[in-house]
């Protein structure tokens, strides 16, 4: 009896023995034990509940405490709760445990929603800038340090300041993405259906962790400072503008000395660099707000990164599936020596077939623009791709089957957007399968604007497969647009519903197709096949 939770209500005194135990093993009925054992089924079974619940730990955990304390006194009926108590006796601890779980899926929308665990939109937004850069790869580094320079030039100081998070690519800024990256009040890419980043929140978003923004790439360097006003020192000039500062990067030295350059960026940065007055990629640097200014009171800490760390993680295996050209992500801490960085999480393609499946996607982004989304005959693109996610040491690898679709003009699959603007709409839709190993959850039922979007509820799709479409989204750019009561002639709403009803349903029917006829080959194992077809239990309408 003693190892029965309900040992634990009708001897407070042995409860309390148990709970301070410091040697908790497999089987021992605490509190503690509890929790611990439905945290790592939550870590497995739904991740983005499980993260949601750590980042509101304070709270949930504590509440699920009280619930198994109570014996979900005030939550359930009293005839349940007694239901509760017997089922606990018979089954003990495995029972309580399964209960818990249950009752947090149940609740995992309201909980996700009041979480706060959507913290990865900024290094989203950033991965989709580098995406539409065409780079191939992009490392995110947390840098820690505490750095102050007093020796640079004084307008430039506070620009160069940590801890600060450092972005990198290996893309060149292009003119038009210069001139784009000044507006922050409006996107040059909404009116590019091709860019990923008309689905993003602008890079305005940025400043919800820092107040100051360097980016260096090819030739130039630029200091940002949005609470710096634009001058009109003499109507017949053209206007200073201080909020954006411009430096070569031959001139460096005049504002920054090189030891100083090398200091905070040298691990991309390099002295060659700077003699030749270029720099072959891109490299932000965001010195992280350490107190309440003007454009935000939110401070990020040390703690602050590794939450949004945590939350880009849950979504970063499968962040790749879509893209067209970046083939790796990386989120890195520096603790000292930013030459030695400690690896958090690394998600990128295997060797295994990446040549043919690079070939595929340049390939399919040549054709999108050359016919800027609108060809006249049906464009498929197929291809495999193995992709490796590392995290705290662990490796695993998941292949998938990507198909990428576009009717062309005269097909019956092709849609037109019935609202205003309908060159920024165009029906290009893919859909992924995990070939190996197969039908793993991780890699099902997700929807995606090229991005995924929130693992939450609201855009499970319930099908063994991903889905990615040009999708309209709420404000908030984290659901898709569905009917409701007052929103059923909506044309994005329209929108949405013949790209799911004619476009990903002839896409979904083109990889069954192919998965039949591997199978029947042979190449495919017969559960392949059976893993592919829709539960019409499960699936969302």
């Amino acid at each position: 009896m003693s190892r029965l939770m309900v040992g634990g209500v009708l001897w407070p005194g042995l409860a309390d023995a148990l709970t301070v135990s410091h040697h908790i093993t497999t089987g021992e009925m605490t509190w503690a034990g509890i929790i611990h054992s439905t945290q790592l089924i939550l870590s497995i079974e739904m991740p983005t509940l499980y993260l949601a619940l750590q980042t509101t730990q304070t709270w949930v955990w504590g509440a699920v405490g009280e619930w198994i304390r109570c014996v979900f006194l005030g939550m359930l009926p009293w005839s349940e709760m007694c239901h509760y108590l017997v089922l606990m006796l018979l089954n003990g601890a495995h029972y309580t445990i399964y209960f818990l779980v249950t009752l947090l899926r149940h609740l995992q929308g309201f909980i996700i929603k009041h979480s706060g665990s959507r913290k990865s939109l900024v290094l989203q937004e950033l991965v989709q800038n580098a995406e539409d850069a065409g780079a191939s790869k992009v490392d995110v580094v947390h840098d820690t340090r505490s750095l102050e320079f007093p020796e640079a030039h004084k307008d430039v100081q506070r620009f160069i300041r940590g801890p600060a998070l450092c972005l990198y690519n290996d893309a060149v800024f292009s003119q038009e993405d210069w001139n784009g990256i000044r507006k922050l009040s409006d996107s040059i890419k909404k009116d590019d259906p091709l860019r990923v980043g008309q689905f993003g929140l602008g890079f305005k978003s940025v400043f919800h962790i820092t107040d100051y923004i360097t980016i260096i790439s090819g030739s130039k360097l630029l200091f940002m400072d949005p609470s710096e006003p634009v001058l009109f020192m003499d109507p017949s000039k053209l206007p200073i503008n201080r909020m954006c500062r411009f430096v070569s990067l031959s001139d460096l030295g005049k504002v920054l000395p090189e030891s100083i350059a090398l200091q905070l960026w040298g691990t991309y940065l390099t002295s060659q660099h700077i003699l030749t007055g270029t720099f072959p990629a891109t490299l932000f640097w965001f010195p992280l707000r350490q107190q309440p200014s003007q454009l935000s009171t939110t401070v990020y800490t040390k703690d602050s990164v590794r939450q949004l760390f945590d939350s880009f993680s849950v979504e970063a295996p499968i962040c790749l599936t879509f893209l067209r050209a970046l083939e790796q992500v990386s989120l890195q801490r520096v603790e000292r020596d930013p030459r030695t960085p400690v690896l958090v999480h690394q998600v990128g393609y295997h060797n295994d077939g990446v040549s043919f499946a690079k070939q595929q996607r340049q390939n399919l982004r040549q054709i999108l623009h050359q016919c800027e989304g609108r060809p006249s005959t049906s464009i498929t693109s197929q291809y495999q791709v193995t992709i490796h996610n590392t995290k705290d040491g662990q490796v695993s690898k998941q292949t998938m089957l990507v198909l990428h679709y576009l009717p062309g003009q005269q097909d019956k699959y092709c849609i037109k957007y019935k609202g205003n603007e309908p060159h920024r709409y165009i029906p290009l839709v893919g859909v992924a399968v995990p070939t190996q190993p197969i039908a793993t959850s991780w890699a099902q039922g997700s929807l995606f604007t090229f991005l995924p979007l929130p693992l939450d509820p609201a855009n499970a799709t319930g099908l063994p497969v991903q889905v990615n479409a040009y999708f309209t989204l709420d404000q908030n750019r984290r659901h898709v647009k569905w009917r409701t009561h007052e929103s059923s002639k909506e044309p994005d709403v329209i929108w949405n519903e013949e790209l799911v009803s004619e476009v990903v349903l002839e896409a979904y029917h083109k990889v069954l197709l192919h998965v039949h006829t591997q199978t029947v080959q042979g190449i495919y194992p017969p559960q392949m096949w059976y893993s592919v077809l829709p539960d019409l239990g499960t699936t969302t309408a």
